[in-house]
């Protein structure tokens, strides 16, 4: 889990990074590949120690539409616990794009 919160923030941070910054273009796809494979993995394990009959294949189908396979996971697994970590994670994305803005904002006015 440390892993999927840090590769979720690294991405995130890369995405606020000025173009002009060297060494962005490989922080970005990297930041989501490692973001996508983690999330795909814990998913498969996580169906795999509740003993859930999967379809053949099921790793690559994640890994292909973890944004849609994610979410349903979470709440069909864990109901609104699922829930309230999705919004969780769509409120930090927020407010660290949000405070990024006001950084900028700032120092672009000084």
């Amino acid at each position: 889990m440390a892993g999927l919160t840090a590769s979720f923030f690294a991405q995130v941070y890369a995405e606020q990074l000025p173009v002009t910054v060297p060494g962005v273009s490989a922080v970005e796809p990297v930041a989501g590949f490692l973001f996508m494979s983690l999330l795909a993995g814990w998913i498969v394990r996580d169906s795999e120690a509740r003993g859930e009959r999967k379809p053949y294949d099921y790793d690559t189908l994640v890994a292909f539409l973890w944004m849609l396979a994610a979410p349903i996971y979470l709440v069909r697994t864990r109901r609104w616990k699922g829930a309230l970590i999705i919004l969780t994670a769509i409120v930090a994305a927020f407010l660290i794009e949000l405070a990024t803005e006001i950084t900028a904002t700032a120092a672009w006015e000084q």
